[in-house]
């Protein structure tokens, strides 16, 4: 079972990072699909993408980008998915193009 709560803050926090990317300027898409057992979530910004050389150290506790930002963010919400059994929290960026964070948790199988 999940931690609603918990998941929430995962969401409210990667959307929240593409929203603050894209400078009140781009689109945001959030997309799920089912495969299986699991559900796969995107969530995509038209921001300006993050260097190489930041990519490799956002999964990284207190490294940050931001001027009022913890950086704690991404390394907790990677965890709480872990926590969940989840198959995989990845970012992926292109320079220019965007940021996609792909989460992929374990769907609850209804008892028979």
């Amino acid at each position: 079972m999940a931690d609603g709560s918990r998941l929430k803050q995962v969401f409210l926090n990667v959307i929240k990072n593409g929203i603050e990317a894209m400078d009140n300027k781009g689109t945001l898409s959030i997309k799920s699909q089912v495969l299986a057992d699991e559900v796969v979530v995107s969530v995509a910004d038209g921001g300006p993408g993050i260097p190489k050389e930041e990519i490799d150290k956002i999964l990284t506790p207190f490294f940050t980008t931001k001027s009022h930002g913890t950086g704690l963010g991404l390394p907790v919400s990677k965890r709480i998915i872990e926590e969940h059994q989840g198959s995989s929290f990845t970012i992926t960026s292109r320079q220019g193009q965007g940021t996609e964070v792909m989460i992929t948790l374990p769907l609850l199988k209804p008892e028979r």
